[in-house]
């Protein structure tokens, strides 16, 4: 199973993908610079994030004219 960097407004996330199948087209450093990746472990929830650098629990994002609020619940990760 490959790896996804998906950007949500200012912040980068690493996480397992199944439909990843290609060799990543970034360089390694922008991997590495990502806000948190996402461990898969055994847990109930197929794992958590590990965060590498801070991340607010609440900010704001646009696509187009939506606007709209990116979140992550950190009790919930």
């Amino acid at each position: 199973m490959g790896a996804k960097l998906e950007r949500f407004g200012p912040y980068t996330f690493s996480r397992t993908g199944t439909q990843a199948v290609w060799r990543p087209a970034l360089p390694e450093k922008e991997w590495q610079a990502a806000h948190a990746r996402f461990e898969s472990t055994n847990e109930e929830n197929g794992g958590h994030f590990q965060f590498r650098l801070e991340v607010l629990p609440r900010w704001p994002m646009q696509y187009k004219e939506l606007k709209f609020w990116g979140e992550y619940l950190p009790h919930a990760i």
